[in-house]
């Protein structure tokens, strides 16, 4: 399973529970896009299809 950790205060992106994370967003939810986290589930290299840069700004 992958996890992707978005600590409330970034803080605590230090404290252990945060270390199992497969992505860790350190600076919070201000740091967070879709596009980011498609870009880490889902790697280029396995995709079916891709965006152009137009579609995903």
């Amino acid at each position: 399973m992958r996890c992707i950790a978005i600590p409330y205060v970034a803080a605590q992106a230090d404290a252990p529970e945060f270390a199992t994370a497969g992505l860790l967003l350190r600076g919070g939810q201000a740091e967070f896009t879709a596009c980011g986290a498609y870009d880490w589930l889902v790697p280029p290299s396995r995709r079916a299809g891709t965006f152009s840069e137009k579609d995903r700004n």
